[in-house]
């Protein structure tokens, strides 16, 4: 059975993309806004990442079995007393035509988030855990996985973390969408707002989770209304501020406090949860699904906790894994033989001829590297930073070493160069990749951790050799690499060790600020030079990044880079 996974609407929709399942096994997966440039891809049909997943797999819509999307629409507009539109009408706008109506599934919004952290998990029993800013109207949701199946639903509520840590995220200066900067300024603050806080949000002694205040459901989200209403009350404990944070100064260190505190709190709140519920059911294993399954302090807090054995999150934790989950939903309602072999790199590849050409246009030097990993560590270790694109494209909004930026973690500088290319502030961290291997010498962690989605203590006896991904708390978001996860990755990383004694290396992004990940050799190209990297490292050829002359690749560049390219 094919069975093809969307998420993306004209209204409202925001991080859409497809994924797609063969007799039971992920072959595909894309976001939306990495094939357009448009982060979030924010009210857009996922039309280029339909065309992707199927092409990719020679298969046309005639060959898909069933279309599952993940947000029950019908049942959305029913609680606002409208009427959605038809399947037919649905097919006609998505796909042009009405003959796939048929084929069409609508899956819940939380059951698709479910079942994209559970089913790839491959736990037998699970503790599900779904905590986002909003589905149809639930904000968190708890499920109880058995025998490899998720059985029931155990919590609903409305109540939203998400919109609560968003709220935060806005009254600190930050915009909507930044939370990943609340995270990282919580380091620099006390929880001293805690108390306060847990007068408006807690979880009771009867195990609900409960919010000081109520929304009405009046439209598609309530996302704007509960975060206006969110700034009431935070404008109690502390005055909003505006404005970016550029360093973390007296001024700013209130705001810090703010931020350590709603991290606090979300952090107790999702452990009482699970807490809870294991007391019921005594299910030792956890899977985290939605936009808060992104926040690393937290996920770690429950893996520590004694009752707890292991703590899945798929690297899509957020809506643009909404797709796989739909898919996965559907599958397993229609599969014997449900298989998921989770990686995240399930997007588009690039061929060697395809990567000339983009290098022949742009006019650049380039050599074609014999041994990879050797030349490109060697280039690290004497404090280059060069920009690694090989392979498929990641699945999710954490570059995993297919599409990064890497760089020596060894100077507290690098810290500062890296951020400031990217156009970040100086005192967000840069997150690290390590040799699996030797990975509990330096970080106090001894657990695999493949997604970037987990944090741990650095070992202090090797802080000085890895200053630029030690934060101002002793703590790293690591990615464990080992040669069956990455084996081009794993191979620069042992090679940088051997030249180092260093098996660590600083890995972000590759993008330009208010870009997505790059996706083809265009925008690898484009990107690099737009922000100074030193060398690209493009396939197997190696590219001396300042002799790149883009003129010719404009049209090869996807729209939104495009466009900031003609305003510059």
């Amino acid at each position: 059975m094919k069975i093809l996974g969307l998420n993306g609407w004209e209204t409202r929709g925001h991080d859409g993309g497809a994924s797609l399942i063969i007799d039971g096994k992920l072959v595909s997966a894309v976001e939306e806004e990495k094939l357009i440039g448009f982060r979030h891809a924010y009210d857009t049909l996922p039309i280029e990442s339909i065309n992707f997943v199927l092409g990719e797999n020679n298969l046309t819509l005639d060959d898909v079995d069933k279309i599952a999307i993940g947000w029950d629409y019908p049942y959305l507009y029913s609680l606002i007393n409208q009427e959605f539109l038809s399947k037919e009408e649905v097919s006609k706008i998505i796909f042009n035509t009405e003959k796939y109506a048929d084929k069409i599934e609508y899956v819940k919004h939380h059951d698709a988030h479910a079942a994209s952290a559970f089913y790839p998990s491959r736990y037998k029993d699970a503790i599900v855990l779904v905590i986002d800013g909003q589905g149809e109207i639930m904000g968190t949701s708890i499920y109880i996985a058995n025998d490899y199946k998720i059985k029931h639903k155990v919590m609903e509520t409305p109540v939203s973390l998400g919109y609560f840590y968003s709220a935060i995220t806005e009254h600190i200066g930050f915009d909507c969408g930044e939370e990943g900067k609340t995270m990282g300024l919580a380091s620099y603050g006390e929880p001293i707002y805690a108390d306060a806080l847990k007068k408006l949000i807690n979880v009771d002694s009867d195990g609900n989770l409960n919010c000081v205040f109520k929304i009405k459901k009046t439209g598609k989200d309530e996302e704007d209304a509960t975060i206006d209403k969110w700034h009431e009350f935070l404008d109690l404990i502390i005055d909003r501020r505006e404005g970016k944070i550029k360093k973390v100064t007296d001024d700013i260190k209130p705001y810090a406090d703010l931020a350590a505190s709603a991290q606090s709190v979300i952090g107790d709140i999702i452990v009482e949860l699970v807490r809870n519920t294991y007391q019921k059911y005594k299910i030792q294993d956890v899977v985290i699904a939605g936009g808060v399954g992104l926040n690393c302090p937290t996920n770690t807090m429950v893996e520590n906790q004694p009752y707890i054995q292991n703590v899945f999150i798929q690297p899509a934790a957020n809506d643009g894994g909404i797709s796989l989950g739909a898919a996965l939903y559907v599958a397993s309602k229609n599969e014997k033989n449900l298989d998921i072999d989770m990686t995240a790199y399930l997007g588009p590849e690039y061929t060697e001829n395809e990567i000339l050409e983009s290098i022949y246009k742009t006019g650049a030097k380039y050599i074609k590297m014999n041994y990879r990993g050797e030349e490109i560590a060697n280039l690290l270790n004497n404090n280059y930073i060069v920009a690694n694109y090989f392979g498929k494209l990641e699945f999710g909004p954490r570059a995993l070493g297919n599409r990064s930026l890497l760089a020596n973690p060894k100077e507290y500088d690098m810290l500062v160069r890296m951020n400031q290319l990217k156009g970040r502030e100086v005192w967000r961290p840069l997150a690290p990749i390590v040799l699996y291997s030797k990975q509990k010498d330096w970080f106090n962690y001894d657990k695999e951790s493949l997604y970037m989605i987990k944090n741990c203590l650095v070992n202090l006896f090797n802080k000085e050799n890895i200053q630029a991904v030690t934060h101002v708390d002793n703590t790293a978001r690591i990615q464990s690499v080992t040669r069956q996860s990455n084996s081009q990755l794993y191979d620069i990383l042992n090679e940088f060790y051997k030249l180092s004694k260093i098996p660590v290396l600083i890995n972000t992004s590759f993008n330009i600020k208010g870009c997505p990940i790059v996706n083809n050799p265009a925008d690898a190209l484009y990107s690099a030079k737009k922000m100074n990297i030193d060398y690209l490292a493009l396939g197997d050829y190696l590219v001396d990044v300042k002799t790149i002359d883009y003129k010719d690749i404009i049209e090869d560049l996807s729209e939104n880079r495009k466009v900031k390219l003609k305003v510059r």
